[in-house]
């Protein structure tokens, strides 16, 4: 007898009780036999009604059909495209309890990872800032579909390589987020909208008034017509926005309004200011130069390095992976010196540059340098050498190869700043099992609000050095 398709359907369906969410923010249940089931949209202490999409030999992948029983941690996504867009993960978790989740998931691949268990003194209260339109940087795809004869504009869908099709976004800046649709009618305007797969969005401030200064970068693959000039600088004036054009690749940038300028041209740059020890630092930056995507957070974050580190005027620093200076010159206005190292050149320059505008180049040096390069870090090179504190703030990946010879800096104190759990809890492992620190103070930086990404913070102290007392609280 034939199965109906209807039938097959119905006998997918099934009740579970999630116990957990995976770090992802995945709500898993448990088989009788042990195997889990990852079931996306769902909440600890959730009987929920689900549909197994992928079944493996280890685990099955589900998605929710029916909430039988609804978590008090549930709150209403504040997107109305939650579930589709792959861009945040936790937005049915209510805001607080986001933040309970990443620092538990801290902790336990601190334990899973490298085996550490870290008192309870040690942590740190969160850092936390706005949790809705925070987001300045993004680069937002584009894609013309000539079947549906329709532009879609927006991040990637959840668990796939397709483009959702946004109408709003409440993390990014709200002079973005909240005007994709009239960017896409821009865009749609255009003679070459098959030819634009991306924009990228940074937000500055301006120099004399503080109010925001934004740039949006249009990447095209054809050259644009007169017409298609005119209708970009009319969208700028509008929106108060700066327009710039991306025919090729990074270096081809320029900007088209309000003044047109060539990509070398210093005009190209935005900049963002930190208010550090009383002073105005600022920093200069291209628009698809990295830095932090959360303005209040990254105030704070560098006011608590400080904090921790208690430098004193005597004290020399490494600052690893220094970007355009984020950290290094606030550095520099407590320590003696304070060298910068970055792989990328352009930012190393920007990095020389912002520290004399702020009258800190003669306490800062800068160094072009593969820091992942073993070949590079076993030899002798002009910025290492021993420090009393050493600063790390590497990419998703880690500072491994940094970590296995930090003899070579011989730090009595090591602030490391990190986005990714997971290479942070293997350092940590190599820096406490191995190399005779002890952490002293750990904690989250709500960074990236709504996601599952989490930006820690951890200071590290040679053993038998004396830990000193920075007024921090217990999380």
């Amino acid at each position: 007898m034939a199965v109906s398709l209807e039938q097959i359907a119905q006998e997918s369906q099934e009740n579970l009780i999630i116990t957990t969410l995976s770090h992802e923010g995945v709500g898993i249940a448990s088989r009788q036999n042990g195997k889990k089931v990852f079931v996306l949209g769902a909440l600890p202490e959730e009987v929920v009604t689900v549909r197994v999409l992928k079944r493996h030999r280890r685990y099955e992948e589900a998605t929710v059909l029916e909430l039988k029983q609804i978590s008090s941690q549930r709150v209403d996504p504040i997107c109305p495209h939650f579930g589709l867009c792959g861009g945040c993960q936790l937005q049915h978790l209510s805001h607080p309890d986001q933040v309970v989740f990443k620092q538990q998931t801290l902790k336990s691949l601190l334990i899973q990872i490298s085996q550490l268990a870290i008192p309870e003194e040690r942590w740190a209260s969160p850092l936390l800032s706005d949790n809705i339109g925070y987001r300045r940087k993004a680069r937002i795809g584009l894609k013309w579909d000539v079947k549906k004869n329709s532009l879609y504009i927006g991040f990637r869908e959840r668990a796939s390589n397709k483009l959702a099709k946004l109408s709003t976004c409440p993390v990014l800046y709200p002079a973005i987020g909240q005007r994709l649709e009239a960017i896409k009618s821009l865009i749609n305007n255009l003679s070459v909208k098959d030819a634009i797969p991306q924009i990228e969005i940074a937000v500055g401030e301006d120099r004399l008034k503080k109010t925001p200064d934004i740039a949006m970068v249009i990447r095209h693959l054809k050259p644009l017509l007169d017409q298609d000039l005119e209708l970009l600088k009319a969208f700028g004036a509008e929106s108060k926005l700066r327009i710039y054009l991306q025919p090729a690749k990074a270096s081809s940038v320029y900007q088209l309004f309000p003044f047109l300028t060539q990509p070398e041209d210093p005009e190209n740059l935005l900049c963002y200011s930190l208010n550090i020890e009383n002073q105005n630092l600022v920093f200069d930056f291209h628009p698809l130069d990295f830095t932090q995507i959360h303005a209040g957070i990254n105030q704070k974050m560098i006011v608590q390095a400080l904090t921790w580190l208690a430098l004193k005027d005597s004290d020399k620093v490494i600052d690893l992976f220094c970007g355009l200076g984020n950290f290094t010159l606030g550095l520099a206005l407590k320590a003696q010196k304070v060298i910068g190292v970055e792989g990328e050149a352009g930012l190393i320059e920007k990095a020389k540059s912002n520290a004399i505008k702020n009258n800190l180049g003669d306490k800062t040096e800068f160094y072009v340098a593969n820091l992942f390069d073993t070949a590079i870090l076993d030899t002798s090179q002009p910025w290492i050498e021993k420090v009393d504190v050493l600063l790390i703030d590497p990419p998703r990946s880690g500072a491994k190869e940094i970590c296995e010879r930090i003899e070579a800096f011989a730090p009595t104190k090591i602030l490391y700043v990190s986005c990714s759990p997971a290479s942070f809890a293997r350092d940590a492992g190599i820096l406490i099992k191995e190399k005779n620190y002890e952490l002293s103070h750990i904690g989250i930086m709500d960074m990236f609000p709504h996601t599952h990404h989490i930006e820690t913070m951890a200071l590290f102290t040679l053993k038998g050095h004396k830990r000193e007392k920075n007024g921090q609280s217990k999380g």
